[in-house]
C-alpha cells in the first residue's frame, strides 16, 4: 500500500483505491498462511478479498482513497550510476520500482554532484559511481511518490530494456501527475526509439532490415514477459 501519511495497517471494512485506475473497493477478507486476519500490517504477506471486482493484480498499489500516490508521467530524480558503461540517451531503458516496470522515453541527465565540493555542475552524461540529477519521461504513468513522502515507492532502479542489468539506483525529487490516467498505457515501441538504440549499428541492406525487424520483434516480446504493455510499430 502507497500512503504518504504512513498508515501501517489495513483492516477488514477499509476502502482502498486502485492508484492507475481510480477504482476502490472495501476489504471483506484478509488471508495469510492458511488463516484468516482482522487486520494486516506492513510487510506482511496477504491475500485481499475485495467487495467489488476491479481488476487488480500482483504489484497493484492499492491506497486509502484520501492518500492515493501521484500517478505520474514526469520525474525528476538523483541517481547513482552503478554500471561501467556510461550512460547513453540512445540506449533503452526501463524504470523498475517496488511494484511496476515502466519504459522509460526520455532520460536527460541536467547536472552532476561534485563529491570534493558538493557543489552541482551541469552535465549530459554519467559513468561508473557518479551522482546526477536526471528528468525522467515515462512511456506509460505509474503510481510512485516523492521519496521524502514514501522511500517504498520514492526509490527505483534503471533496467537496461535488453539484458535486464542494473545500471543504476535513484530517488524521486518530484512527480508530475499524468494528465489522464485512463488514456491507453501501451508503450510505443517506434522505429525512431529501435535506431536511436538497439539497432543503431544496422544499415539499409536487406539483410540488415531483416535484422532490425527481428531485433524489434525479440525487444517486444522480452517488454511483453516483463508485463509491459507494447506496440510495434515499423
Amino acid at each position: 500500500t502507497a500512503d504518504r501519511k504512513n498508515k501501517q495497517s489495513l483492516g477488514i471494512g477499509d476502502r482502498v483505491t486502485d492508484a492507475l485506475s481510480g477504482q476502490s473497493a472495501h476489504i471483506l477478507r484478509i488471508a495469510t498462511m492458511g488463516r484468516d486476519l482482522e487486520s494486516a500490517v506492513q510487510g506482511q504477506a496477504v491475500a485481499l478479498q475485495l467487495d467489488t471486482d476491479i481488476d487488480v493484480a500482483r504489484g497493484a498499489v492499492l491506497a486509502v482513497p484520501d492518500s492515493l500516490p501521484t500517478v505520474a508521467t514526469q520525474i525528476e530524480a538523483q541517481l547513482i550510476w552503478l554500471w561501467e558503461t556510461p550512460f547513453d540517451e540512445r540506449a533503452s531503458y526501463l524504470l523498475r520500482t517496488a511494484t511496476d516496470l515502466v519504459p522509460i522515453s526520455k532520460l536527460q541527465i541536467k547536472s552532476q554532484l561534485d563529491l570534493e565540493t558538493l557543489a552541482t555542475q551541469p552535465a549530459q552524461t554519467c559513468t561508473l559511481n557518479e551522482i546526477a540529477s536526471s528528468d525522467i519521461l515515462l512511456g506509460r504513468p505509474m503510481a510512485i511518490d516523492a521519496f521524502g513522502d514514501n522511500p517504498t515507492t520514492g526509490s527505483f532502479l534503471v533496467v537496461d530494456a535488453v539484458t535486464g542489468a542494473t545500471l543504476a539506483g535513484g530517488v524521486v525529487s518530484t512527480a508530475t501527475a499524468a494528465g489522464d490516467t485512463t488514456a491507453a498505457s501501451t508503450f510505443r515501441l517506434t522505429r525512431e526509439i529501435l535506431e536511436k538504440g538497439l539497432c543503431r549499428d544496422l544499415s539499409d541492406t536487406k539483410a540488415d532490415r531483416d535484422e532490425f525487424q527481428r531485433r524489434a520483434s525479440e525487444a517486444a516480446l522480452l517488454l511483453r514477459a516483463a508485463g509491459v504493455p507494447v506496440k510495434l510499430e515499423t
